[in-house]
């Protein structure tokens, strides 16, 4: 699987204190998706909800986690679903 660019940018920015900084994970979530226009926003949205979907087995999607960006760490997929289903819902 290749990785969508939105999708690699936007783990860039999972750095490992970003949950201290801001108050709420709506905050996280604002700032993830912050950089993006609205037509990558939506490509985004469409990548994460395909990611996400049952299309994909649990090793899948960790694989797809493990190869970006992102300095959160993830050991089963269902938190990870959890996590990319509401930056979905936020876009």
């Amino acid at each position: 699987m290749t990785i969508h660019p939105e999708f690699d940018e936007m783990t860039e920015r999972f750095f490992q204190d970003i949950d201290r900084l801001f108050g709420t994970e709506k905050e996280v979530f604002q700032f993830l998706i912050r950089p993006f226009s609205q037509e990558q926003r939506v490509s985004l949205r469409n990548y994460l909800d395909h990611l996400v979907g049952e299309e994909f087995s649990d090793e899948e999607i960790l694989n797809a986690w493990n190869k970006s960006k992102a300095q959160w760490l993830f050991y089963s997929a269902q938190p990870l679903r959890l996590m990319l289903a509401k930056i979905r819902d936020n876009l």
